[in-house]
């Protein structure tokens, strides 16, 4: 007789959020009911529910699960004592910048996903859980800078908020630009390469209305902090 494998709690709720995070992302959330994640994993109902009190709580745990993994490096930008102020600040950015870039082939084929409707609820949830954890941080950054006479912001908390949601009004375009520039559908005419053109010209002057928001609202020179790789738009369209 097979040895019976006895999983701790912790391995069984990350089993649970694994397998849910990727049903989610590939077939919806509104789609994905308890008893499809229960089949995936061959679990009793008994046993998932042991560990989540439902769906929303199984969504609740993954979105803090995803953004604690984005706060560690985060986190550590303040105990830098080698940055000034201003490095941190940009150090903070690269790490989204560069994510963006190496994940383009991943966030090419999320984005539309998650900005499907029936995907509304976990995309709103992911974008508020990042902001109230990024909060904090992005603040504490600020607050380094304008004590350092490097930034001028009289509200770093309201500052840290409103660069954050200008963060999730990049992800917008980032989905309005893959929607543009999408493969026609049968009974739509095929999308011309001047009209993708003209898509990555939008796309590309409303990250740089969006980087000189920034670099005003912290009163600091245009270009200090950069939002985007060059030649973001062709990498994610080409991905």
């Amino acid at each position: 007789m097979a040895k019976r494998i006895v999983k701790t709690a912790p391995e069984r709720q990350r089993e649970i959020l694994d397998v849910a995070q990727r049903l989610f992302f590939e077939e919806g959330y509104e789609a994905t009911s308890v008893q499809r994640i229960i089949d995936e994993l061959g679990l009793s109902k008994g046993a998932f529910y042991h560990h989540f009190a439902s769906k929303e709580a199984v969504l609740e745990s993954l979105i803090d699960r995803l953004v604690d993994q984005g706060l560690e490096a985060a986190q550590a930008l303040l105990d830098k004592p080698e940055l000034s102020p201003v490095e941190r600040l940009d150090a903070f950015f690269a790490a989204t910048r560069r994510l963006r870039a190496d994940r383009a082939p991943l966030m090419r084929r999320l984005i539309p996903i998650l900005w499907m409707d029936e995907n509304l609820r976990l995309r709103d949830l992911m974008q508020e859980r990042t902001i109230e954890a990024t909060v904090p941080v992005l603040a504490k950054l600020i607050e380094q800078g304008r004590e350092a006479g490097n930034v001028d912001c009289v509200d770093p908390d309201g500052a840290a908020e409103m660069l954050l949601r200008i963060g999730t009004m990049i992800n917008d375009a980032m989905a309005r630009l893959l929607d543009e520039t999408a493969p026609a559908e049968e009974d739509e005419d095929e999308v011309t390469p001047e009209e993708i053109e003209e898509a990555v010209v939008r796309f590309e002057r409303r990250l740089a209305l969006y980087e000189q928001t920034f670099n005003r609202t912290l009163g600091l020179p245009e270009g200090t902090i950069s939002l985007y790789e060059a030649g973001f738009a062709e990498q994610l369209l080409h991905a």
